[in-house]
């Protein structure tokens, strides 16, 4: 009997151990700040909450960095008020008040919720823009699904190999590798959703699963139209791998911005992004549009990189 009870207390030990070392590791969910006019889409497997403005079946489409929501294009949001265009925000399933009854939020998975929406809301084409793991999503979306993708505005994409960095040992987890499938298996039990109801572990072990060489790889395969605009104060993805996204898709234009501007650029420099997206909307080449931001948007050492 002793020996028997040693063996259960040993087992639940060794299983709770890696569950509260993953759980206290990787993120909580953060509060979803009311949004007016929003509205929620229902699918077999969740809901998708969106904001849409304007009319037609092309459509400006933002989609959110990692941990976000649709708030976190509201500077953005408001310079586009005026554009003569449709425009839509999006919580990613998995975020926000986007609900998905799945334990799989790799990038794949989020191209297929994306353009899930797109075909329910009537939207034929559109001038994608994403932020940091929405960066990396749009970029995926273009890649898979070219006859969609009109024109394309990545800010600070977070997919490229080793371009992620996050301090910790969530910075070790969130990388393709053993660690994170180990961590994964975990964050996938029964225990941990009983101990970590909230988490956001599933979220980033699963999407950061497919960044690195998977992620990258697609890039020669986007066809639309690319602006690319980057902090050179980024912290999170460095700007140091901006260059190598831009000469991986063919065309691309770098905005390169100064080392006070940090990730968040949604927030950060509105005003420039929305600009950006109006003038790939408007149908510039990507040297244009990325020329076209000096007219008073750019502060001194800002610009076009040359490479």
């Amino acid at each position: 009997m002793v020996i028997s009870l040693i063996a259960v207390a040993t087992a639940a030990l060794v299983g709770f151990v890696p569950t509260v070392i993953v759980g206290e590791s990787l993120p909580g969910t953060p509060p979803t700040p009311a949004v007016p006019g929003t509205q929620t889409a229902g699918f077999a497997n969740g809901t998708i909450r969106y904001q849409t403005a304007g009319e037609g079946t092309h459509a400006i489409l933002l989609l959110h960095g990692f941990n976000g929501h649709l708030g976190q294009w509201d500077g953005v949001w408001r310079e586009l008020a005026d554009c003569d265009c449709r425009r839509i925000r999006i919580d990613l399933p998995g975020f926000g008040d986007s609900a998905w009854q799945t334990d799989a939020f790799g990038v794949a998975d989020q191209v297929d919720r994306v353009v899930a929406l797109l075909d329910r809301l009537g939207v034929q084409t559109v001038t994608l823009a994403g932020t940091s793991m929405g960066g990396s999503v749009a970029a995926a979306v273009a890649a898979t699904h070219p006859d969609r993708v009109r024109s394309l505005v990545l800010v600070a994409p977070s997919g490229y190999p080793g371009s992620l960095v996050q301090s910790g040992l969530f910075g070790r987890l969130a990388r393709p590798g053993f660690l994170n499938r180990a961590a994964t298996v975990v964050a996938r039990g029964p225990l941990f959703g009983v101990l970590y109801p909230h988490s956001r572990a599933l979220q980033a072990l699963t999407v950061t699963a497919t960044y690195g060489r998977r992620w990258s790889d697609l890039l020669s395969e986007v066809r639309a139209p690319t602006l690319i605009v980057w902090g050179r104060g980024d912290e999170t993805t460095p700007y140091a791998y901006a260059d190598a996204v831009n000469r991986a898709i063919a065309g691309s234009a770098l905005v390169s911005l100064d080392a006070a501007t940090g990730h968040l650029l949604p927030a950060e420099r509105p005003e420039l992004v929305a600009r950006g997206i109006e003038l790939m909307a408007g149908g510039d080449a990507p040297d244009a549009a990325a020329a076209a931001l000096a007219d008073g948007l750019l502060r001194p050492g800002e610009g076009a990189a040359r490479g």
